[in-house]
């Protein structure tokens, strides 16, 4: 991953390269993931008490700042931020928004100078699922695909699944909706042709 920087000062560009496990996205209602990770390496502002140091300026500098892939990896896991410090409340709470997540991505928007990159076809394979209502309480299962059919691991219970039902952990269309108390959280994705 790369985090690129660019002073709007003096136009120079400093870029510094992070290797990452997963990457971990924002979510908002009902929302995709394909907006999440375009919102991951969106251009972000840096001023007021946020200015970055410029080494070729040698001060503080307004800047703009986005996260990109430098080249994509064989599995790629996105970590959906379901937990949120609401500071009103002084606590976390859970984030049951809906966040559509395809059986098949591609990368667009999130790689650098290399478009074939952003081109990449990744399947989906393992979904990990919180299910629960709160932070400090709940229970993880796994959906993972093996060959053509999808199985629900909950504990030493194992069942075959459809692909309906990995779809119904989306999450929820009203923000505190208790209809729907199973909620991906960390999605596995297999490279095609890997």
């Amino acid at each position: 991953m790369v985090n690129e920087t660019r002073c709007l000062h003096c136009e120079t560009v400093t870029c510094r390269e992070e290797v990452f496990m997963d990457l971990s996205l924002e979510i908002d209602q009902n929302t995709s993931l394909t907006s999440c990770l375009r919102n991951f390496s969106s251009m972000e502002m840096l001023d007021r008490d946020d200015k970055f140091f410029c080494d070729h300026c040698c001060c503080l500098q307004e800047a703009k700042k986005r996260m990109l892939l430098r080249s994509v990896p064989p599995c790629l896991i996105l970590h959906l931020k379901r937990f949120k410090y609401v500071e009103a409340q002084g606590r976390l709470r859970k984030l049951m928004y809906r966040v559509v997540f395809p059986m098949e991505l591609k990368l667009a928007n999130t790689t650098g100078d290399d478009p074939a990159a952003g081109d990449t076809l990744y399947n989906l394979t393992a979904v990990v699922v919180h299910v629960g209502s709160g932070p400090h309480h709940g229970h993880y299962v796994s959906l993972i695909k093996s060959g053509a059919q999808w199985l629900f691991f909950d504990d030493e219970n194992v069942e075959l699944i459809t692909e309906s039902q990995v779809q119904s952990t989306f999450g929820s269309t009203s923000e505190y909706g208790q209809n729907n108390m199973d909620h991906g959280y960390i999605l596995f994705y297999e490279r095609a042709g890997v």
